[in-house]
């Protein structure tokens, strides 16, 4: 009796345990659909408000919307001062906790992206960049960190990480987040846009994240002129950006805002030393033009942050 017993329960714990993985699939694919759902059929401009903006949050919105544009294709060109709530535009401007409040942000919310949409399709019409005005106010590792994470909502992206050192991790402090999509940050991007998910990107501090090298998307983070450490270290299951040799890491595309480069490292343990840097090109990418824009009613989403 005691053996059926324990059988029967054997039996329903893995019943139970199978059933909570099919939960968590389900929820891992739902979340990834979500994020999959707005993409911007044409590039739009980034403008930004005349009366609410600051000269850091423009710098910080700009390398955002480099960032962005390497890897979706988006020209994201900065035109100066415009009127929120125009098509074709991701509007920037500060707001007040009240105003945020107002608009259904979270209490919790440093910034936050309201986006419209055309009916019956996937395609994104206007975007609202809103940072909260005492977070603008200088240019902060914060601040940067926002409009990366920020801007990733207005190119498309709905959903967040649950890794917090990825950038469009569902967090308020943005204190350890890099400044670059990850490889899980990157796959949430909109399918439309094409594969841009290889090259790798140094940020503004000089540290280097490379998103999928044998198997593996990692983080170089520089401890001086031409030497880099091993930091983070993901499970992308891609071979794009490099390949390694011995003790020899050649990157085939490591994109800065001063140009492309291809770029060899020698690896000694978790210590890399540059050896070798090749001029690769630009770092701008090809406008994305798409089809002409449909005309139709919009949608407004609520804000996210």
């Amino acid at each position: 009796m005691n053996h059926k017993r324990n059988q029967d329960t054997c039996k329903a714990r893995t019943r139970f345990f199978i059933a909570f993985l099919a939960v968590c699939f389900v929820m891992i694919v739902a979340e990834k659909a979500q994020a999959q759902t707005r993409y911007w059929n044409e590039s739009p401009t980034i403008t930004f408000d005349r009366d609410n903006t600051t000269g850091a949050l423009q710098v910080a919105v700009g390398y955002a919307a480099w960032s962005l544009g390497q890897r979706t294709g988006l020209s994201l060109d900065l035109t100066g001062f415009g009127d929120e709530r125009t098509l074709g535009t991701i509007h920037v401007r500060t707001v007040t906790r009240s105003q945020a409040t107002a608009e259904g942000a979270t209490s919790s919310a440093l910034a936050y992206v309201i986006s419209a949409f055309y009916q019956g399709t996937d395609q994104l019409a206007r975007a609202e960049l809103r940072v909260l005005d005492y977070e603008a106010e200088f240019l902060t590792d914060r601040l940067l960190r926002a409009a990366v994470h920020e801007m990733g909502h207005a190119v498309g992206i709905t959903g967040h990480s649950p890794y917090p050192r990825d950038i469009m991790y569902r967090g308020t402090g943005y204190g350890d987040q890099r400044y670059t999509l990850s490889a899980g940050d990157i796959s949430m991007l909109h399918a439309n846009y094409g594969q841009h998910g290889c090259h790798a990107e140094v940020d503004r501090d000089g540290d280097v994240y490379i998103p999928a090298i044998e198997g593996y998307g990692a983080e170089l983070v520089t401890t001086g002129a031409g030497t880099f450490t091993l930091g983070s270290v993901s499970d992308s299951g891609e071979t794009c950006s490099g390949a390694i040799a011995g003790s020899v890491v050649t990157l085939y595309d490591v994109r800065a805002t001063d140009g492309r480069y291809r770029v060899e490292l020698d690896m000694l343990g978790a210590d890399f030393t540059l050896i070798g840097v090749r001029d690769h090109g630009t770092a701008e990418v090809k406008t994305r033009t798409g089809k002409v824009r449909p005309r139709g009613a919009v949608t407004e989403s609520g804000p996210v942050d």
